[in-house]
């Protein structure tokens, strides 16, 4: 009995004994440990930094091509809708005057507020890469070019008072900048067109974060110079004051209001890909830039008036003729999801790459025209083709 109960005690002793080891190995670890921290972040770090140099911890997903340049080339067909906000040039009724004949119960059927029809417009995109042979990084430059025009216009007479609005509070009626004193607009338009151009400068590295999914981090630059032109016609019928007094007089007043834009900063994002299959993938990117740049804005107005017999009374009336320039900082926003196909060929020397997607641009605060504030937003399809050699 006693034989047995030795063995008993000694299979209970020997894990105990064990455990305890375990344990003042651990401590001896975590001692050494903090003692490695607390002779300097430095050591810790050049340890850590020589323990992994050497290994692939996220192994690269960049198109390393097998007897190759590591060159990419690539093109794209843009399709966008560019708008603007702050561009409404005019307003049909909804506005009443409060003057002696004001009422308590007068009646106000709802108004319109005009601005030009934006549309979409082609464009493209070109792009140059190199897939460097250190740790998978690759440098590229892509450049964006589009054109896009929208306009409107209107011919019924507009009732009311203060019916024809351009900016704020800045009021193109009564005797405030045209001749003519608290009259309708029988017609008008407005025209408004964009130059696009755009210059990304990029820096990035795609790896491999999991067997179906890639991570493409970049950095770089941002470079744009654009051009937009806002032209705006009325026409109106009156009692014009010019040298005399114009009965049953005719207006044609025009604002010409033109920017020249450029700026230039820094641009970051992350542009992801869940791969279905080796060709197959699902992608979506967003980057967001901040650009210091400058606004050149310029607005003329004028306006040519005739009698009621048709005899011009004033002509080329020089109404407005202003100036500004404008330093600031602006943000830009990207975002684009879509489908895209790889394709390798002639033993994996050359890949062929075309994706489709939607991609959304939001410029803040774009809109610098006199008396005017807006963003401008450009959104559309883009479909892409790229080749790697």
């Amino acid at each position: 009995m006693k034989k047995h109960t030795l063995q008993i005690l000694r299979y209970i002793a020997l894990p105990c004994v064990l455990s305890c080891l375990s344990l003042n190995a651990d401590d001896s670890s975590d001692a050494q440990m903090d003692s490695g921290m607390q002779n300097g972040d430095k050591k810790h770090f050049r340890e850590t930094y020589e323990m992994v140099k050497m290994k692939e911890i996220t192994p690269s997903a960049g198109t390393a091509v097998q007897g190759g340049l590591d060159v990419y080339v690539q093109a794209d067909y843009i399709l966008w809708h560019a708008s603007e906000g702050g561009l409404a040039y005019v307003d049909h009724g909804g506005i009443n005057a409060f003057g002696s004949t004001a009422t308590s119960n007068n009646t106000l059927s709802k108004g319109q507020v005009l601005a030009p029809h934006f549309k979409t417009s082609s464009g493209f995109k070109v792009g140059l890469g190199l897939d460097f042979n250190y740790d998978g990084w690759d440098l590229g430059a892509t450049y964006t070019w589009l054109h896009s025009h929208a306009s409107s216009e209107y011919s019924a007479p507009l009732n009311g008072t203060n019916k024809t609005l351009l900016g704020g509070a800045f009021l193109i009626t009564g005797a405030t900048t045209d001749l003519f004193l608290d009259v309708g607009s029988v017609s008008g338009s407005a025209d408004w067109k964009l130059h696009f151009n755009n210059i990304d400068l990029e820096l990035g590295r795609n790896f491999f974060v999991s067997p179906k999914l890639t991570l493409r981090p970049h950095f770089g630059l941002k470079g744009t110079w654009q051009t937009q032109r806002f032209n705006v016609a009325y026409n109106q019928v009156g009692t014009a004051f010019t040298l005399v007094s114009q009965a049953n007089a005719t207006e044609a007043y025009t604002a010409t209001n033109v920017q020249h834009y450029w700026g230039l900063g820094v641009r970051t994002g992350v542009d992801t890909s869940w791969m279905f299959t080796r060709n197959w993938s699902l992608f979506g990117d967003w980057a967001i830039a901040a650009l210091w740049g400058q606004f050149k804005d310029t607005r003329v107005d004028v306006s040519n008036v005739a009698n009621a017999a048709g005899a011009s009374v004033l002509a080329n009336y020089t109404a407005l003729n202003l100036k500004q320039r404008t330093h600031q900082l602006n943000g830009v926003m990207e975002l684009q999801l879509g489908l895209r196909y790889d394709y390798w060929f002639s033993d994996d020397e050359y890949r062929f790459r075309m994706a489709a997607g939607w991609e959304n641009q939001l410029w803040f605060s774009q809109n610098h025209f006199y008396g005017l504030d807006g963003d401008l937003s450009l959104q559309g399809f883009t479909l892409n083709f790229r080749l790697d050699f």
